[in-house]
Order: structure tokens, then sequence, then C-alpha cells
């Protein structure tokens, strides 16, 4: 799988969060499919963040110890799902949560995460 170089994604102060489709479902089954994992990498050593579940909700763990806590699944998911609506909206038109994984595995071939959840790098696949 080719890969292009990536593109610095940022959310700046006052900038909203579209209420999109990743918002967590009442189907326990979603919990189980995290829709980054093995796309998620730490930016500083670039190993691979571990989808976790916690008593508040979900989350991307780094074994690394370059973060120093865990990353909020749902803000990083719905960041990753507004980079791919700019960049791809037509492959988002019908997707439901359980279809995310397959359609961010289509375009990214990474997302390296920075030290705040909004420090998103994308790999695109070409």
């Amino acid at each position: 799988m080719a890969k292009s170089r990536g593109t610095r994604h940022e959310i700046t102060d006052g900038a909203e969060l579209s209420d999109i489709r990743v918002a967590a479902s009442n189907d326990p089954a979603d919990c189980l499919q995290p829709s980054l994992a093995g796309l998620l990498f730490c930016a500083t050593c670039e190993r691979q963040m571990i989808p976790m579940s916690r008593l508040n909700g979900r989350v991307y763990g780094a074994p690394c110890g370059c973060r120093l806590s865990p990353v909020d699944a749902l803000t990083v998911e719905r960041l990753v799902y507004n980079a791919v609506e700019a960049q791809h909206p037509e492959l988002l038109t019908c997707v439901t949560g359980n279809d995310l994984p397959a359609v961010f595995r289509q375009v990214l071939a990474e997302v390296r995460i920075g030290g705040a959840a909004d420090e998103l790098e994308f790999i695109w696949s070409t």
C-alpha cells in the first residue's frame, strides 16, 4: 500500500466538532470495534496506540510511555471522521458506526497523534 505524505490537522480554539455519527450508540458491540484500531500511532515513537475500555469510556493507550494518560477514543474518532469527510465525503453518506473501521482503512494508512488529542497527522492511502 503506497502512502502519501501526511497533512497536519489541528482544531483551533472555538472550532466546533460536527455532531457526527461516531457518537456512542446503545449497541455494546460498537465498543468492541474501535474504529482506529491498527491505524493510530504515537507521533513521537511511532508505536501503535492500543484501544482499551475504562470505566469512563473507550480510550487509546500508549504502551510507549510517551503519553501520561490515554486519549479519549470518541474525541479522536470524531476528528478523524471530520478529516475523512473533508477529503472523501462520498464515502460517508450512509455509513454507520459499525462501518467506520472499514472506511477509515480504505482511505488511511496511518493516523499519528501528538501530545494532544487534536494534534493529528494523516497518512492517506493512495
